[in-house]
C-alpha cells in the first residue's frame, strides 16, 4: 500500500495529465460532428484526390474554402484513406487532443508549485465546459489545427522567449505562416504576437531573416490562388465581404453574435475577459501581444458581423486564453492564482446545465437568436459521430461529362454537392461561385449573416450549359472573363489578362440596383425538384421564422415529396411561406389551394397549414406548386398524421 501510495506520489503529473486527457477524449468524441460548410471543401478535397482539380462545378476551379491549410492536409491524408468522413473526425480529434497535450505539458513546468500546479489544471478543464471550444474540436471545419499550430507557437516562443535559437525561430514562424493560411483573417489575431516576435531583444534583423521562409510560403500560396483559381482570395472573401451591406447593419449583427454567445455559452466569453485582463496586467511581452490580438479580432468579429455559427470564431480565442492565464499563473503571487482559481471553480457551478457535459447522444437545438445557429445542435442528429440516426452523405464522383441540368441553393449546399454530380449548383449565396460572387447582394432587411443571396441573371444555367448569353448584356463582359479564368486553360495570354481585368483594373459597368432589388424575380433553375418524405424536416418550425432559414426547402417550380410505402393518413401539417398560393396535390390529385396568409404573422416569414386528407387515402406523393406570390416560395416542415 505504502508503495502504491510512493508510485501515484511521484508519478502524479502524469496521472493528472491522462485524466485530464481521458476526459477531453470522452467529451470530444461525445459530441464530435461534421456539419455542411466542410461538406463544401470535402467536395473539392474528393474532386482533387481523383484528379480532377479543386473544383467544385464541373470544370470550374474556385477556392470555396476559407482554410488553405486544413484543405491540403485533409486532401494528402484522404488520398491515403480514401475516405472523407471518418478521416476528418480522427484528424479533428488527433490535433484538439494534442492541443490539450501542449497545455498540460506548459502546466506541468509549474510541478515545483503544487499550488500553481492544481490552478492551471482547473483552468485548462474551462475548455470542457465551453461549448465554443469543444463543438468545434470536431465539426469538420479548420479549428482543430488553428488550436495545435497557435498552441505550439505559444508554447515554444515561451519556452525561450530569447528566441536564441534561429532554427527554432524559423519554424516559428513557418508554423505562423500556416496558421495565418488556416484563416486568412488570423492576420489580425496573430499582428500583434508577430510585431513581438520580430521585435524581441532588438533582434529585428535576425528575426527578419527567420521570417523569410514564412513569408515565401504565404507567398506562394497567393501566386498559385492567382494562377490557378484566377483570384488571390478565397472566393467567400467576395462573397461576404463585397455584399454591398451598410457597415451599421454588420455592426449590429456583430453585437447580435456576441449577444448570442453570451445567452448559450457564456463562460467561453468570461474566460476571453479573464485572458485579456490577466494578460495586459501581467509585464510579460508575450501575454500582452496575445491580449492585444484578442481584442482586435474581437473588434474584427464586430466589424464583419460575425457569424451565423454559435461561438465558433470564439473557439480559438479561448484557447489563447486558457494559454495566457496558464502564463500568468506562473507569474502572479500565489493570492492571486486563487482569485483566478475561486474565479474559475464559481463559473463552472453556474454553467454546468449548459454546458456540453451534460448533452447526450440524441442532441438537438434548431433554434435561431437573431440569425444565429447551435450549429452541432443543428446538424448533430443527422451527422454526429455517436448519434444514433447519423448518415453520412453518399459521395458521387464529378461526372465527365458537361452537365445538362443546374439547380439554385444556398443552405445544404455541402451536402447536395456530395450527393450529386451530374448538376450544375447555382450556389445564390456566392460561397462556390465565382461570378455571383462578384454581384452585390439582395439587399432584404432582415438578411443573416453569412446567407448573402444573390439574383440570378437570367439565362444564368443556359450558359453554364450551353454557353447561351445572359439577358444583361451589360454583364457578358464579366461573365465572360470569370468563365475564362475558372475554366479556360491554365496558361494562355487571353486568361491572364482576364485575371487582371477581373483582379485589377475592373473595368465592369453595370445597373448594380436590379441586383440589390428584392422584388425582381429572375430565372433560378430547370430542375423539377423530388425528395423523399425521410428527408423532410418533422419538427415543427413556429410561425413567423425566416422563409430561408436554414433548413428549409426552397421551392422554385414545384415539389413533390414521394413514400418508399403507401400508407393511410389523416392529416397533413406543413409550415409555408405567407405571402404566396400554393396548390397541394396528393397522389396527382389537387386537395387543397393554400391562400396568402400573411394576416396571421407580422413581419413576414413562414405559416402553419393543416390539410385534411381524403378518408382511405393511401399516399404515395404530396406534390406542392407556388402559383402565384412574391417568387420566395419555402417549405419548413410536412408530417403526416
Amino acid at each position: 500500500m505504502d508503495l502504491l501510495i510512493t508510485l501515484i506520489l511521484k508519478y502524479s503529473v502524469v496521472i493528472i495529465s491522462l485524466l485530464v486527457l481521458s476526459l477531453f477524449g470522452w467529451v470530444t468524441y461525445h459530441t464530435a460532428w461534421l456539419g455542411d460548410d466542410m461538406f463544401i471543401s470535402m467536395r473539392q478535397i474528393w474532386n482533387v484526390v481523383h484528379f480532377e482539380g479543386f473544383t467544385y462545378n464541373y470544370d470550374q476551379r474556385v477556392q470555396a474554402f476559407t482554410h488553405p491549410s486544413w484543405v491540403l492536409l485533409l486532401s494528402l491524408i484522404t488520398f491515403a484513406t480514401r475516405e472523407l468522413f471518418y478521416t476528418n473526425i480522427v484528424v479533428s480529434i488527433l490535433l484538439s487532443l494534442m492541443s490539450i497535450i501542449i497545455l498540460l505539458r506548459y502546466a506541468s513546468d509549474s510541478v515545483e508549485n503544487k499550488l500553481k500546479y492544481s490552478a492551471s489544471i482547473i483552468v485548462i478543464l474551462s475548455l470542457v465546459f465551453s461549448r465554443s471550444f469543444t463543438d468545434y474540436m470536431t465539426s469538420g471545419l479548420e479549428n482543430p489545427l488553428s488550436f495545435f499550430l497557435i498552441g505550439l507557437i505559444i508554447y515554444l516562443i515561451n519556452k525561450d522567449e530569447q528566441a536564441s535559437s534561429p532554427t527554432r525561430l524559423k519554424f516559428i514562424f513557418v508554423l505562423l505562416a500556416l496558421a495565418f493560411l488556416n484563416r486568412f483573417d488570423f492576420a489580425v489575431l496573430l499582428l500583434p504576437f508577430t510585431i513581438y516576435l520580430v521585435f524581441i531583444k532588438n533582434r529585428f534583423l535576425i528575426s527578419l531573416k527567420s521570417a523569410t521562409v514564412g513569408i515565401l510560403i504565404i507567398l506562394s500560396w497567393f501566386v498559385f490562388s492567382t494562377i490557378y483559381f484566377g483570384a488571390p482570395l478565397p472566393n467567400t472573401f467576395y462573397a461576404k465581404l463585397g455584399a454591398a451591406y451598410p457597415t451599421a447593419e454588420y455592426i449590429e449583427r456583430g453585437f447580435n453574435y456576441f449577444e448570442a454567445t453570451y445567452k448559450k455559452d457564456p463562460i467561453t466569453l468570461f474566460f476571453i475577459a479573464l485572458g485579456v485582463i490577466v494578460g495586459l496586467l501581467n509585464r510579460s511581452g508575450i501575454t500582452r501581444s496575445l491580449a492585444i490580438g484578442i481584442i482586435l479580432y474581437c473588434l474584427y468579429i464586430l466589424k464583419s458581423g460575425g457569424d451565423f455559427m454559435l461561438s465558433r470564431f470564439f473557439s480559438i480565442l479561448i484557447f489563447i486564453s486558457v494559454f495566457n492565464i496558464l502564463i500568468c499563473i506562473k507569474m502572479f503571487s500565489s493570492k492571486i492564482s486563487n482569485s483566478i482559481l475561486s474565479a474559475t471553480l464559481v463559473t463552472f457551478v453556474f454553467t454546468f446545465f449548459i454546458s456540453p457535459l451534460t448533452n447526450d447522444e440524441t442532441y438537438s437545438d434548431k433554434s435561431f437568436f437573431k440569425g444565429v445557429a447551435d450549429e452541432r445542435g443543428y446538424y448533430y442528429l443527422m451527422f454526429g459521430l455517436d448519434s444514433p440516426f447519423k448518415k453520412w452523405p453518399e459521395v458521387v464522383l464529378q461526372t465527365e461529362s458537361k452537365p445538362v441540368e443546374y439547380q439554385s441553393i444556398c443552405g445544404f449546399l455541402g451536402y447536395t454537392g456530395l450527393v450529386n454530380s451530374g448538376v450544375y449548383l447555382i450556389d445564390t449565396c456566392a460561397l462556390s461561385d465565382a461570378f455571383l460572387a462578384r454581384l452585390p447582394a439582395i439587399q432584404e432587411k432582415y438578411w443573416r449573416i453569412g446567407h448573402h443571396a444573390r439574383k440570378i441573371p437570367t439565362n444564368y444555367g443556359e450558359f453554364l450549359i450551353n454557353g447561351t448569353p445572359i439577358e444583361d448584356t451589360q454583364l457578358q463582359p464579366m461573365l465572360d472573363d470569370v468563365s475564362l479564368a475558372v475554366s479556360g486553360d491554365l496558361f494562355t495570354i487571353e486568361r491572364f489578362k482576364a485575371i487582371y481585368r477581373l483582379n485589377i483594373s475592373k473595368p465592369y459597368v453595370f445597373d448594380d440596383n436590379k441586383y440589390k432589388n428584392p422584388e425582381i424575380q429572375l430565372e433560378v433553375s430547370n430542375i423539377p425538384q423530388e425528395m423523399d418524405y425521410d428527408e423532410i424536416d418533422h419538427n415543427r418550425v413556429n410561425n413567423g421564422a425566416a422563409w430561408d432559414r436554414e433548413g428549409h426547402i426552397i421551392i422554385y417550380k414545384s415539389l413533390k415529396v414521394n413514400f418508399k410505402t403507401a400508407q393511410p393518413y389523416s392529416t397533413l401539417k406543413m409550415t409555408l411561406d405567407n405571402n404566396d398560393r400554393y396548390q397541394v396535390y396528393i397522389n396527382g390529385r389537387l386537395i387543397k389551394v393554400i391562400p396568402v396568409s400573411s394576416h396571421l404573422v407580422n413581419g413576414g416569414g413562414v405559416v402553419n397549414h393543416s390539410v385534411k386528407i381524403p378518408h382511405n387515402t393511401m399516399v404515395k406523393s404530396i406534390e406542392i406548386i407556388p402559383i402565384d406570390g412574391d417568387g420566395k416560395y419555402s417549405l419548413g416542415h410536412l408530417v403526416l398524421n
